[in-house]
């Protein structure tokens, strides 16, 4: 990633537009977009509705990428009884020779321009991207 508008902390915790957004406890995973003619992936996110989450949270996050160079999609290892994953439970980045980890992270600090984004999501799931440039969406 050469360009960013956006960088994950804590594992689950995405920084941007002056603010932090918690993945983890405050949103659950709704998709995956590709465009293939345009390489772009988009990961989305909706506010969840428990009574922990505040009301000034955005209502969705829409995490895109661009120049996607890189798709990586790992499968749940655990049958999730009819659900799909929602919850993440790590996002961070891996370094781009690292092709088949897919189970890790480090954070932003220890990451240079070339690493890939990783998402980790509970039973197993994992998103891996390399792209050159991303930025952040919200919604109401």
């Amino acid at each position: 990633m050469t360009s960013e508008q956006f960088h994950l902390v804590a594992g689950h915790e995405l920084v941007c537009h002056g603010r932090s957004i918690d993945l983890h406890n405050n949103f659950l995973f709704s998709g995956l977009e590709y465009s293939d003619s345009d390489a772009t992936a988009s990961l989305l996110w909706h506010r969840s509705q428990g009574p922990w989450v505040a009301e000034d949270e955005p209502a969705s996050v829409n995490i895109v990428f661009t120049d996607v160079e890189l798709l990586k999609m790992e499968p749940c290892k655990e049958d999730l009884s009819n659900h799909a994953p929602k919850t993440v439970q790590f996002a961070g980045y891996l370094n781009a020779e690292d092709l088949d980890v897919m189970n890790g992270y480090v954070e932003r600090k220890e990451a240079t321009d070339d690493y890939h984004f990783i998402f980790g999501f509970e039973g197993g799931m994992a998103i891996k991207i390399g792209a050159s440039s991303g930025y952040v969406t919200t919604g109401p």
